[in-house]
């Protein structure tokens, strides 16, 4: 391997067996191809490789395709900035320059990318902004007020959650009624017993695999959060409402005027949308771990396309991840909960009061309750949001909202203290 080490990158490539005329690669690049092989850079040696392959891949791109570059960063910046309720209503808050800075440094420690925040009130957005880069592989493109982040499980509470609620206020269905042997509370709370996670597209029907693969400990006996859950939820949405996708637009983001929250994104906002992870390598890791064989593999940049693979391979959604939106779409989204638009408001106080009181983690109807942990210790018993895996998180407290979205598992998804740098977000939001 000391040709990743002492070589140009295109030696690297010559050395596998792919193109080595260097003059070659930016045709290479601009078609994916680069993408795809850098992908299956193989270990322990794949930081080394990505590096060098990255860096490689900027330089040509900036001396040999500067149209591809000057198309995407318009298209990312050249877009509409005045969406609705959720705008800014107030002048920015003197801590906008301290989330500035804290985002700023670890952007610069290489916890993520970019970062863009909102934060207010039900009356409206007081503080936002946006840092650093939406993409960074294979090009740069800055993260604006009007990137689209892939928001992963802020699904569970803001679409998911709230339809299953929606179907309670009208009466389609009861808390306490159950679908295949839970009941919607114990799906909403995580206390059906359910393991974490599967990779439910590694066999033959979802339903099948997570209601027999799926217990791991007694129901009711504690709190497992887990994908499967919704997922569960997703199919019983189906049979309430029909289509899933068309329930969200019509019973959520048309009554709220969202034109930039999505569960299928069209292609053509590609340029707007924060690519995730390069090649689904986490996912792999995860199903080698648990012993599942699985050839379902992506390769190749996740850009545009749900990161989450049950909700990927499921046709975009599963009910646990699939929401597309920028910050003020999520703080939108948020709003609703403090102005009572979409549920009536003793629902709204069910839902995120503590359900699971007895139990080792803090759960409403659908939301999280703070723990005590590095991102909530500083919020309230009242408080309730939730985070998502891509980096993105949601929090309200006592009329306040804390929107961060982060795609800090681009490039590559690996450990990153999203828990600590949430919390200083929220230290800061507040007026700490």
């Amino acid at each position: 391997m000391g040709v990743l080490r002492h070589g140009p990158p295109h030696l690297f490539f010559e050395h596998r067996g792919v193109a080595s005329d260097p003059h070659d690669w930016s045709e290479l690049a601009a078609t994916g191809f680069v993408m795809n092989a850098a992908a299956r850079a193989d270990a322990p040696h794949d930081r080394i490789a990505r590096v060098a392959i990255v860096s490689f891949i900027l330089t040509v791109l900036r001396r040999r395709a500067p149209e591809v570059t000057q198309a995407f960063s318009s298209a990312a910046v050249n877009c509409p900035t005045e969406k609705g309720n959720s705008r800014v209503t107030a002048p920015a808050r003197s801590s906008s320059r301290a989330i500035r800075d804290l985002l700023t440094r670890e952007i610069d420690l290489g916890s993520f990318p970019g970062a863009v925040w909102a934060v207010g009130t039900a009356d409206g957005i007081a503080d936002e902004g946006a840092v650093g880069l939406a993409v960074s592989v294979p090009l740069r493109v800055k993260a604006t007020l009007d990137t689209i982040y892939d928001c992963a499980s802020l699904t569970k509470p803001l679409i998911t959650g709230m339809l299953v609620l929606q179907a309670v206020a009208e009466g389609r269905i009861s808390l306490d009624d159950a679908f295949h042997g839970y009941t919607y509370r114990e799906l909403l709370t995580h206390t059906t017993g359910l393991r974490a996670w599967l990779p439910l597209y590694a066999f033959d029907d979802y339903l099948s695999a997570a209601i027999e693969r799926g217990p791991e400990i007694p129901r009711g006996s504690d709190v497992i959060y887990s994908d499967l859950n919704f997922v569960l939820l997703w199919y019983a949405l189906r049979e309430i409402y029909g289509d899933y996708v068309e329930a969200a637009r019509s019973r959520i983001f048309a009554p709220l005027g969202l034109s930039d929250a999505y569960l299928l994104p069209p292609s053509s906002l590609k340029p707007r949308i924060a690519p995730t992870e390069w090649g689904q390598r986490w996912e792999a890791k995860m199903c080698a771990e648990r012993k599942i064989a699985c050839n379902r593999n992506r390769e190749g940049l996740i850009w545009g396309e749900t990161h989450d693979g049950n909700s990927h391979y499921a046709g975009g959604t599963a009910g646990n991840a699939g929401l597309f939106a920028t910050a003020r779409e999520v703080f939108r989204l948020a709003q609703s909960w403090l102005r009572a638009e979409l549920l009536p408001s003793v629902l709204i106080a069910d839902a995120t009061r503590n359900h699971t009181l007895t139990l080792s983690d803090a759960r409403g109807l659908g939301w999280q309750k703070p723990t005590g942990s590095a991102a909530t210790k500083m919020l309230s018993a009242e408080a309730y949001g939730h985070a998502g895996f891509t980096g993105t998180s949601l929090w309200i407290d006592g009329g306040q909202i804390f929107v961060l979205l982060t795609n800090r598992v681009h490039p590559c998804a690996a450990p990153v203290a999203m828990q600590r740098v949430r919390g200083e977000f929220h230290t800061l939001a507040k007026g700490g």
